[in-house]
């Protein structure tokens, strides 16, 4: 139990205002992607919203849609002020993500105001038209996932900078000190990609995705388009992460992709296997059991086939993702994270700065502030699970090659099994790994500079 207490403050920001300041700039980054209001009128109707509120909300559409652009730079200037506070760190906190995310809160009050009295009845006075549009602004706050998330985001940001103007706080973000290995620095090209890879890139992808949406209006084509821009998306961001990492960085990886070891491709692939048909193959022989105890002869037999779907056209996009993903984390991000801060600590960093790329793309439920924070809390979980399965396959193996096959193996059950619609039974294949990653730990452990991970006192695991 100490030794798991050493290792979550070993993970932590050094000063713990600071994992509150991360936990408001991620708000704001998921802010735009969780929908100001329902978009059915039958759920404003439900909420409480009269006909004419419902008018003045759909009416400002698209200032909600101008409003998310200053809430997105907000949130990359947040990322960016994390690694580069400069000389004047409160100035830009102030300007470059506190201002911009005021401006777009009130711009959405504003053209709320101004609609609403432009809907309102000549005869209207205008205590009656505030008493409407007050009405109508605290049924939206009720109501409003992105309101809510984008308030509290500001307002731990906000505490943040009053602690770094007393000089209580400071940046940028670091660990807690625990050995020599935090003496070695991330290099600049390697802090650089982190700030790209959760920051502009995620404008890099949705401009082209805006494209399709705006031009293409055939449901029968809209979806192979996503996919191949999508698929598109994610080979222009290796391009760009091997541009930015230089000669160097090319080196290693390509020392990853050059490496092919056998033993740990079978092994690789009988385990993504094994671990993805579980559920579904579990099911199955429990309900051919149930059958031939109270239905033979009533019913046919359950057939294997009925528990998988055939993988359309969307998995294309999850083994692309996997390709792309195992490159920069496992062949790039991965060596360097465990030289700076150990084997243990090193994955774990890896995961949460993996889970980070998802923020802003994750499929959020409208209208859900529990169900948000949930497939947050979620996402980073699983980023955490497979970031040791998969760094255990690439330091074993020295490849990349046995992690790309779990990694699109595990995109592709999505796919393929049923049961994985329904978020117990993601939940369940997640543990599952975990079960599966404790248990490569535990038999054999991965070596750090030759000396066994599970030797080592974990203050030694900072070290080189």
């Amino acid at each position: 139990m100490n030794r798991l207490s050493a290792f979550l403050r070993s993970v932590i920001p050094a000063d713990p205002f600071q994992l509150i300041y991360l936990i408001g700039i991620v708000f704001l980054t998921i802010t735009p992607r969780l929908g100001w209001f329902p978009l059915n009128n039958r759920e404003l109707a439900y909420a409480g919203f009269s006909n004419t509120q419902i008018e003045s909300l759909l009416s400002i559409k698209w200032v909600l849609v101008a409003a998310s652009y200053p809430i997105i730079f907000a949130g990359m200037a947040g990322y960016l002020v994390c690694f580069w506070p400069g000389p004047r760190a409160v100035r830009r906190l102030a300007l470059a993500v506190c201002l911009p995310t005021v401006i777009a809160l009130v711009s959405i009050f504003v053209a709320l105001a101004w609609l609403g009295s432009t809907h309102a009845s000549v005869l209207a006075s205008r205590s009656a038209q505030m008493h409407d549009f007050l009405a109508t602004s605290t049924l939206l706050l009720k109501i409003s996932s992105s309101m809510h998330f984008c308030l509290l985001g500001l307002f731990l940001i906000v505490t943040f900078v009053i602690r770094v103007a007393l000089g209580v706080s400071k940046l940028p973000v670091s660990l807690s000190d625990s050995g020599p290995g935090d003496e070695r620095e991330l290099s600049y090209r390697a802090t650089a990609l982190i700030f790209l890879l959760v920051g502009p890139l995620y404008l890099i992808a949705a401009f082209p995705f805006s494209l399709v949406f705006l031009f293409v209006n055939k449901s029968s084509i809209l979806g192979s388009l996503v996919v191949i821009v999508s698929s598109l998306q994610g080979l222009l961001a290796l391009l760009i992460a091997l541009w930015v990492v230089a000669e160097e960085g090319r080196r290693q990886v390509a020392q990853y992709l050059r490496t092919v070891n056998l033993k740990y491709l079978v092994i690789a692939l009988v385990m993504g296997n094994a671990v993805s048909a579980l559920i579904p193959l579990s099911r199955y022989l429990a309900d051919r059991a149930h059958w031939a105890a109270f239905d033979y002869g009533r019913y046919g037999a359950p057939r294997l086939d009925e528990y998988f779907r055939t993988p359309g056209i969307w998995v294309l996009s999850g083994i692309v993702a996997a390709i792309v993903e195992e490159i920069i984390f496992r062949g790039y991000f991965q060596t360097k994270l465990i030289n700076k801060y150990g084997m243990v600590r090193g994955l774990f960093v890896n995961g949460i700065i993996w889970s980070a790329i998802h923020f802003r793309s994750d499929p959020y439920l409208r209208g859900s502030d529990s169900g948000v924070l949930v497939w947050l809390a979620f996402r980073i979980f699983i980023c955490l699970v497979l970031s040791y399965v998969l760094g255990w396959f690439a330091i074993k193996s020295g490849s990349v090659y046995p992690s790309m096959i779990i990694h699109g193996m595990y995109n592709l059950s999505y796919s393929v099994v049923f049961e994985l619609r329904v978020f117990p039974w993601k939940v369940i294949i997640v543990l599952l790994w975990a079960v599966a990653g404790a248990f490569l730990f535990r038999k054999w452990p991965p070596t750090s500079e030759g000396q066994p991970t599970s030797n080592l006192e974990f203050e030694a695991n900072s070290a080189d």
